[in-house]
């Protein structure tokens, strides 16, 4: 609701720092952001925000629908919890355009009230399938790992701040990669 806005925005991060971050990086693209708040009052010509649940697969797909077409970059900065990087990278990676980008921020934390022992880290399904190929997690569908086996081009780990590993880029392919 607006109270709970109100407190996140206003108080603890004035203004949407990190949405308006992003707009003003990407000088003259549109930019889509979801969030578990109402983060309207951000919304402009070239931005529009969403109110959605990180662990609701209905609410992403709702924002998948409203933007309408393929997606050149997504950036996966929600709830930080390992499930919900690996079901959204499951959900939202057919969306991406051929060529484009994945980013899963903060792979070094996740919140303790969402994370349970069952959990796989996002980092290690991740650098495990930069390795190997393989896709180990409860949290990744049959399709979603058959989809990203043929479709991701690569990944890379960068630090932040000296620690290792906070961000994973996936890069898409331009065409299918069938094993053949």
């Amino acid at each position: 609701g607006v109270d709970s806005f109100g407190t996140t925005v206003s108080k603890r991060n004035p203004g949407g720092a990190s949405m308006k971050m992003w707009l003003e990086f990407f000088g003259t693209g549109r930019i889509f952001g979801m969030d578990i708040n109402d983060a309207s009052l951000l919304n402009s010509e070239r931005l529009k925000t969403f109110v959605g649940d990180q662990s609701k697969s209905e609410d992403i797909l709702s924002v998948v629908d409203s933007i309408g077409g393929l997606i050149d970059l997504v950036i996966d900065d929600g709830s930080h919890a390992s499930r919900h990087q690996q079901e959204t990278l499951d959900l939202l990676f057919p969306f991406v355009q051929p060529g484009g980008v994945y980013v899963v921020e903060d792979l070094h934390w996740q919140p303790e009230h969402i994370e349970t022992a069952s959990d796989r880290k996002t980092f290690d399904v991740l650098q495990e399938f930069s390795v190997d190929g393989s896709l180990d997690s409860p949290s990744l569908s049959d399709a979603g790992a058959t989809y990203l086996r043929e479709w991701v081009a690569g990944i890379q780990f960068w630090p932040v701040d000296g620690r290792p590993a906070k961000l994973a880029i996936l890069e898409k392919r331009l065409d299918r990669q069938t094993g053949q």
